[in-house]
């Protein structure tokens, strides 16, 4: 879980530390979006710091300034910033939305237009920096179609504590590993992080698509055995956990969900064996095709794969079903 903290995160990851209002403008401009930077009251230098860590396509950045600014923002890429005030308080404004963030809570910046940020003079806070293309491109896959319309969270800011715990756990997790300096925990991190991070920012903020994206399939036997029929009817052709989830008209990830609540496992595996039924049902038939052109013609591409899960399901090898039969 994020703890509120007066304390920086990513200690062994400082980047900048200055109390020029110009080089830390011009340092974030260059990192995130450029921007204007002004001082409240009467003081003409920051307490600047600024920890920085990379993880694939994400950047992890521990930020305070030590006194009250104000920072107006003109987006010019397409990356959404996520914000969790550790400490103090900061006022977001975009379009005709203002959100303030306590300590302890998380909210979204979108890349769609101008905003306005205030914070507090001891205001603290840790802010992701997501590729926006690359999240996109993860929701289109996990609805099953290309969304018409960009990704847009909505302005408001939520405890990260109570209403976000997944992802305060693994934000947490995540910069305790990067400051390991162990080999191990920089590639495990690395290798998991990514995917998981999306998933839980989709899950857990709201935006346009989480009516879709949270969508899993009802607890009427009736859907799913729509989704059991269209199965059946198309296991001969190419099918993907994508073209299921568009068939029934929900997000990948909910109907993972619905068949792992109703039935006990993946749509893929599901597939599968419904497959591997399919094939031997034609092996014991009379007639004079091969176990090649059987295993092809129900959907197997690799020959090897299908004989290995054929005998793991039914206790012997597909020729020998032919022989004995």
């Amino acid at each position: 879980m994020l703890e509120p903290t007066t304390q920086m995160l990513l200690a062994r990851h400082a980047c900048l530390a200055t109390s020029n209002v110009e080089q830390a403008r011009a340092h974030l401009s260059a990192l995130f979006w450029p921007h204007q930077l002004s001082l409240n009251g009467p003081v003409r230098e920051v307490n600047f710091r600024h920890n920085l860590a990379s993880c694939g396509g994400l950047s992890l950045n521990a930020l305070r300034y030590g006194h009250e600014v104000a920072i107006r923002v003109a987006p010019s890429s397409p990356a959404y910033l996520i914000k969790f005030t550790l400490a103090g308080t900061s006022e977001v404004v975009q379009h005709t939305h203002s959100v303030v963030s306590r300590t302890g809570m998380v909210c979204v910046m979108n890349p769609s237009s101008r905003f306005t940020v205030r914070l507090s003079a001891d205001h603290n806070q840790l802010t992701l920096r997501v590729d926006g293309l690359r999240l996109q491109r993860f929701l289109a896959a996990e609805l099953g179609y290309r969304p018409r319309m960009a990704l847009e969270f909505l302005p408001v800011a939520r405890t990260c504590r109570n209403e976000t715990p997944g992802l305060g756990r693994i934000i947490r997790t995540l910069c305790e590993d990067l400051d390991d300096t162990s080999a191990f925990a920089q590639h495990a991190v690395v290798r998991h992080v990514e995917e998981t991070l999306f998933g839980l920012l989709l899950a857990e903020l709201p935006h346009n698509y989480s009516e879709p994206f949270n969508r899993g399939v009802d607890g009427d036997s009736k859907a799913i055995a729509r989704i059991r029929d269209f199965i059946d009817a198309h296991l001969r052709e190419p099918l993907s956990l994508n073209h299921l989830a568009r068939s029934a008209n929900i997000s990948a990830r909910g109907l993972q969900q619905a068949f792992q609540q109703h039935l006990g496992t993946a749509p893929m595996a599901y597939v599968r064996d419904r497959r591997l039924e399919l094939a031997r049902a034609e092996l014991l038939r009379d007639h004079c095709l091969s176990v090649t052109d059987i295993a092809l013609s129900c959907g197997f591409t690799h020959l090897s794969r299908f004989a290995r899960y054929y005998r793991e399901r039914f206790g012997e090898t597909p020729h020998a079903t032919v022989r004995q039969h």
